[in-house]
């Protein structure tokens, strides 16, 4: 068999072992305490992962591989597996179900679970780290809570209701762990009192990792919130030492308030810089191949070129009422319109028409060189453009001369049908 598939095996065994040990086995010592049949099923269970764990070591021990020191963990693992609590029930042991306790070792494999979320590529960093907790919480609450039922839950002996029993543990467990302690319910005997002390002691260790990876993990949900925050401090004071006049405050603000809410103060672009050159092609045609094949010039072109295009595309932000150009400019390059709606202006100002998204504007400045602006563009409100600057765009073309012979031809006709108006 495959290591591999193997390896993934072994990985679904652990977890199972590790929520066997610690829902099932706490259950049997503290109401199974002993002559129950159920610990022989339980050593069985552990024989059989023993030896397979046995198996999945074979490989190396065919190949002659350098045999790896015991150590301690396998030292305990092997401990572990022994069927202690059968052999005890066998010879007449009182309390034979205590002797399931050296299998509570097997609770380490619980970190499988985090191990495989964290190899999911589908989740969030955010969801692999919660979910664990919700494991680990309620796992050890139960653990505690069964180890208070065994000791007598406060009393010399355990209620009859072993449900009621179980839910009076858990509550007594949730208020000492928290160290809330109402007092309700206090340890009556030695050994009670003696766990409870250790339970005060790991709540102070345990909750205080509990509420400190939940509190960082809320201060990551909104990281880019305080990284937002921390930049417009940093703003603010830049407009103070410079005097800026209060309407120019109030522009500045308005731009940087608009860039955080329409993108979450997310650097795509820097995202995509940093991907190979393969997935930052793929990403860039799903996110703006629709946009650009609406060019009719571009109708015709290949794949490879639309994709050279797509990875040119700068992004820019415009305010509202800011001229992106004036007619008569010079055409430096042509603008996709991805979020909002730019209003093509005359030179008295009034709107000839106004482009909303998934709308491109100024692609004369790619047919021709030399090309003016034959009409102003204006933001009507905020902006997400798209600029693809004629420099790239011909050096896009020096590197496809069939499209670029094609592109002569466009801008021919076109300054053909000019003259004929």
């Amino acid at each position: 068999m495959d290591l591999r598939v193997l390896k993934s095996q072994k990985k679904v065994f652990a977890t199972v072992s590790a929520l066997t040990v610690g829902i099932l086995l706490p259950l049997l010592i503290a109401f199974e305490p002993h002559n129950s049949p159920i610990v022989y099923v339980v050593d069985l269970f552990f024989v059989i992962y023993g030896l397979w764990n046995l198996k999945f070591y074979l490989p190396s021990l065919i190949e002659e591989r350098p045999l790896v020191p015991i150590g301690v963990s396998r030292t305990f693992t092997i401990f572990a597996i022994l069927p202690l609590a059968s052999i005890g029930l066998m010879m007449g042991f009182s309390e034979d179900t205590l002797l399931l306790i050296p299998k509570l070792f097997f609770l380490k494999d619980i970190a499988e679970i985090q191990k495989s979320l964290h190899r999911k590529d589908h989740l969030s960093p955010l969801v692999s780290r919660l979910v664990p907790l919700f494991f680990i919480v309620p796992l050890v609450i139960h653990i505690v809570a069964c180890g208070w039922v065994y000791l007598g839950s406060g009393s010399p002996g355990p209620h009859t209701d072993a449900l009621y029993e179980y839910v009076r543990a858990g509550y007594w467990t949730v208020t000492t762990l928290s160290t809330v302690g109402y007092g309700d319910i206090t340890p009556a005997t030695v050994p009670q009192m003696l766990f409870a002390n250790g339970v005060m002691i790991l709540g102070l260790m345990f909750f205080g990792y509990v509420l400190g990876n939940v509190a960082s993990l809320l201060a990551r949900l909104d990281a880019a919130k305080e990284e937002f925050f921390s930049h417009m401090d940093r703003v603010e004071t830049f407009m103070s030492y410079n005097n800026l006049p209060a309407s120019m405050r109030k522009k500045i603000r308005a731009f940087f308030r608009y860039s955080w809410e329409s993108g979450r103060g997310f650097d795509s672009h820097g995202v995509l810089d940093v991907l190979p050159p393969g997935v930052r092609a793929e990403v860039s045609m799903h996110l703006h191949r629709d946009i650009v094949e609406k060019v009719p010039f571009l109708q015709d072109a290949s794949q490879d070129l639309i994709e050279a295009i797509v990875l040119d595309l700068e992004p820019r932000i415009a305010m509202p009422g800011e001229y992106i150009f004036k007619k008569g400019d010079s055409g430096e390059g042509m603008f996709f319109v991805r979020k909002g709606c730019v209003e093509i202006v005359s030179d008295s100002g009034d709107v000839i028409a106004r482009l909303d998204a998934g709308s491109f504007f100024g692609e004369g400045a790619l047919l021709s060189e030399r090309s003016k602006r034959s009409a102003g563009a204006r933001a009507y409100k905020f902006v997400d453009l798209l600029v693809l600057s004629s420099t790239s765009f011909q050096q896009i073309l020096s590197r496809h001369p069939e499209f670029a012979q094609h592109m002569r031809e466009v801008s021919e006709a076109r300054l053909k049908a000019n003259k004929e108006r």
